[in-house]
């Protein structure tokens, strides 16, 4: 649609059309949720659908933030100790949780990245966990860093389609 503009007596037609972005792949996305917790042995579930509520919650991060942070959020849930019930209370985070508006950003931001060290009495030390259970976790994390980068590449192909003419 166009609207035409009147400016010192002279029409111009100015294009009003929105480009928009492709539709978010709600399948690819449970799908990617679920294999990246079972890769990472998370023990946050994995995800049998998405209700309409859920999917609200997903538009509305994308909206705030994008795709890409989208990808990069489940990569890191899956990857946290923290998240995955390896915290005092043994308290374990799930979908519904991490896509909250107010979860969400801490998440991304890193608040509940795995750290390398853990002061104890005011001495850096490793924890007993991270001694017996961290090798190869850096090397997971990097491989679903690199996983997400792709996805994020991917979808940013398909988006330079659908805009072309």
């Amino acid at each position: 649609r166009s609207k035409e503009i009147k400016n010192n007596n002279i029409d111009t037609n100015v294009s009003t059309s929105v480009e928009t972005d492709p539709p978010i792949d709600f399948v690819g996305l449970l799908d990617f949720w679920n294999k990246t917790m079972e890769s990472a042995n998370a023990v946050i579930p994995k995800i049998k659908s998405l209700s309409e509520r859920r999917k609200g919650f997903i538009k509305a991060r994308v909206r705030e933030f994008n795709k890409r942070a989208v990808f990069e959020v489940i990569t890191k849930a899956g990857t946290s100790d923290f998240l995955n019930g390896r915290n005092k209370n043994g308290w374990v985070a799930d979908f519904d949780w991490i896509f909250r508006p107010n979860n969400f950003p801490k998440v991304l931001e890193g608040n509940y990245d795995n750290r390398s060290n853990t002061q104890i009495n005011g001495n850096n030390r490793t924890s007993d966990w991270q001694q017996t259970n961290g090798a190869g976790r850096e090397q997971r994390a990097a491989a679903y860093m690199s996983a997400v980068a792709r996805l994020a590449a991917e979808d940013d192909a398909r988006a330079a389609k659908v805009r072309q003419p």
